[in-house]
C-alpha cells in the first residue's frame, strides 16, 4: 500500500511539472485582468497604479494561472509604474508536506523541481507575449535577510500573546485545509505547518515594503492578511506604512 501511495504521489508531481513544458498561447484571450479589492481602501483607486509593486505567485496555485489566463495577469501589471514577480519556492515546501507527507528532504528536492518549472513557463510568456524582462524574486532568498530573521521573530511574539491574532490564524488554517484535496499527514502537524506558512509569508511580505516596493498584487482573496494588519500592535504596522494589498480578478470577456 505505501508503494501504491507513493507512486501515485510520484506520478502527480511529474504531471505538475509536465503541464508548464510547452506555453500555449491562442491567438485571442478572453481572459480579462481586474482589480477585485484593495487594502486599504484608496479614495482614488487610479493611484494604486502609480506604486512599485509585485506579484504574488503561489506556487500551488499555479495550475490555475497557465497560459493565456497568466499572459492577461502578465500584462495588467504592465499598468503599475514598477512590477516585479515574487515567487513562493519555499513556502511551497510546506504545502508539499501537507498534502503528499513529504519529508522535509522530499519536500525541497520536489520543491526545486516544480518551481524551476514554474519560473521558465513564467520567464517565456511574459518574453514571448510581452517582450520585456521582469524582476524575479525568490522567498528563500528574502528568508536569509536580516531584516526578514527580525520582522519574523516580532510576528510570532505578536501570535503568542495576542488572543485576536490567534483566532485570525487558526481561521485561516481552516479555511486553508478545507481546500485542501488530501491530506498526507497527522491533523496538528498540517496545522503548524500551516500557521508557519502564513508568518513566513507575511514576513516577506514585511520585508519587501521595507525595502520599497508599495503593494502586493495577488490573483486571489486578501481578507486574511487585512484581517490580521487590522488587528496588528503598532510594533507590526510600522512595517506595512504606505503599503497596498490589492487582489485581482481573472474573468472571461462576453
Amino acid at each position: 500500500m505505501l508503494q501504491n501511495h507513493n507512486n501515485h504521489v510520484n506520478d502527480e508531481l511529474k504531471s505538475i511539472v509536465e503541464k508548464y513544458k510547452h506555453p500555449i498561447l491562442s491567438n485571442k484571450s478572453r481572459n480579462k485582468t481586474t482589480v477585485q479589492d484593495i487594502y486599504p481602501p484608496l479614495n482614488n483607486t487610479n493611484s494604486v497604479f502609480m506604486k512599485k509593486v509585485f506579484l504574488g505567485v503561489s506556487i500551488g496555485s499555479c495550475p490555475s494561472f497557465q497560459n493565456n489566463k497568466l499572459l492577461s495577469i502578465l500584462t495588467f501589471l504592465d499598468k503599475f509604474i514598477s512590477s516585479s514577480v515574487l515567487i513562493g519556492d519555499s513556502l511551497y515546501q510546506n504545502s508539499l508536506k501537507i498534502q503528499y507527507g513529504l519529508s522535509s528532504v522530499e519536500a525541497k528536492s520536489e520543491e526545486k523541481i516544480i518551481t524551476k518549472s514554474v519560473l521558465l513557463h513564467h520567464k517565456e510568456i511574459n518574453f514571448k507575449a510581452i517582450n520585456k524582462n521582469r524582476q524575479y524574486i525568490m522567498c528563500r532568498d528574502i528568508e536569509k535577510e536580516k531584516l526578514f530573521k527580525e520582522i519574523h521573530n516580532d510576528l510570532k511574539l505578536l501570535l503568542k500573546r495576542d488572543k485576536k491574532t490567534k483566532e485570525i490564524f487558526h481561521g485561516f488554517t481552516k479555511f486553508y485545509l478545507d481546500r485542501v484535496s488530501h491530506i498526507g499527514m497527522d491533523f496538528n502537524k498540517c496545522k503548524l505547518l500551516t500557521i508557519d506558512y502564513l508568518l513566513r509569508e507575511l514576513s516577506i511580505f514585511g520585508t519587501l515594503s521595507e525595502k520599497g516596493y508599495e503593494a502586493l498584487v495577488y490573483p486571489g482573496k486578501i481578507s486574511t492578511i487585512a484581517n490580521i494588519l487590522d488587528s496588528c500592535q503598532p510594533e507590526i504596522k510600522k512595517y506595512f506604512s504606505d503599503f497596498s494589498f490589492i487582489s485581482l480578478r481573472l474573468k472571461r470577456r462576453q
